[in-house]
């Protein structure tokens, strides 16, 4: 009969469940990240699920995977190599029936490139007063530090200062600086020299 072909019809071809609504990233909590297994939320899923994460639109590339004890749930990745990722989700029930792939998405750049201090080198000409500036070899933030040690490892915290002058003091000085980039990653400390005379000269000369 006709309500016979339909059952079977439905049965033989189940509609699954519906993709998750929303991708958010957890840890860390912007991109880009050098975070080689981040974290990510995923909403609009159902409570005993199984939640999976792609890193392609057609859901083939698994990344992670999770069950579900709620409305969303964190799934947090293998191991990534650098470069630039667009994540997906879907969700299974427990028939098993795998939905599509969601149209919701996220963008994580996985970079963990350390970067590099530019810009200065050691000066061996006596000055009273000694002013250095430096650079990235891309975006950076920077810690430093001025002292007569020569391996100080500087942990005054990251900012935007990129200059720095000593006017006091006799001897040979260091400035130690330290680069972090956007994603976290950290340079090595690099240490440069400079050499101060700030010793008083005589104020007068009489005959004895």
């Amino acid at each position: 009969s006709t309500l016979e072909y339909d059952l079977t019809l439905q049965a033989s071809a189940p509609l699954g469940p519906a993709a998750p609504t929303g991708i958010t990233l957890v840890t860390p909590v912007s991109s880009p990240g050098n975070n080689t297994t981040p974290t990510f939320n995923i909403t609009g899923v159902i409570n005993g699920y199984t939640v999976k994460l792609y890193s392609d639109n057609t859901c083939s590339t698994q990344v992670g995977t999770s069950v579900s004890g709620g409305t969303d749930v964190d799934i947090t990745t293998g191991a990534l190599t650098a470069g630039s990722y667009t994540l997906y989700a879907t969700q299974t029930d427990l028939t098993p029936t795998e939905s599509g792939c969601s149209t919701a998405n996220i963008a994580y750049v996985l970079d963990t490139t350390l970067p590099s201090v530019t810009g200065e080198v050691n000066d061996a000409v006596e000055t009273a007063s000694k002013t250095w500036s430096w650079g990235c070899s891309e975006t950076c933030t920077y810690q430093y530090v001025i002292d007569q040690n020569p391996g100080t490892n500087p942990s005054s915290g990251y900012g935007a200062t990129a200059t720095a002058t000593q006017n006091t003091g006799s001897g040979t000085y260091y400035i130690h600086i330290q680069a972090k980039d956007t994603a976290g990653n950290e340079s090595a400390v690099v240490h440069y020299s400079a050499v101060l005379n700030n010793v008083p000269a005589p104020t007068g000369i009489t005959l004895v």
